[in-house]
């Protein structure tokens, strides 16, 4: 258990797949993920940066600061005619003891679907693949 500010967290490697999702696209897609759980708040994933699509995303003038977590820069992202503006996060300068953050992103639940899956659930729903086709 990592102790900051007096505020406990523990940061624990996923056992299973983790994906995000918006308006039916995968985001996110690893086996890589860190799961963050901080005294009287839900837990969050945290992706690795090279499992996420970022070309949907850019980096805001936002920031935010969280006292166990660090200072983490905010991403914007725009898809499907919509903008959710820093809903992305990515601690580039982590606190003391939260140093495994960087490197990583975490996604706003309250507008992305963020959830495991076991051996099964990856059979019936394999990652998303987009096939490009060039015109002869």
């Amino acid at each position: 258990m990592i102790t900051s500010s007096g505020a406990p967290i523990r940061i624990e490697a996923n056992p299973y797949r983790v994906r995000a999702m918006f308006a039916g696209h995968v985001i996110a897609d690893t086996k890589g993920a860190l799961t963050v759980y901080e005294l009287g708040k839900s837990p969050v994933h945290f992706f690795p940066a090279k499992d996420v699509e970022t070309g949907f995303m850019g980096k805001t003038a936002h920031s935010s600061h969280d006292d166990s977590l660090g200072e983490a820069c905010c991403y914007t992202l725009v898809m499907e005619g919509e903008i959710l503006e820093n809903a992305v996060c990515a601690y580039d300068s982590p606190a003391p003891g939260a140093e495994a953050l960087r490197g990583y992103m975490s996604f706003a639940e309250d507008h992305f679907e963020v959830y495991e899956l076991n051996a099964g659930d990856v059979a019936a729903m394999p990652r998303a693949t987009h096939v490009h086709r060039s015109v002869a």
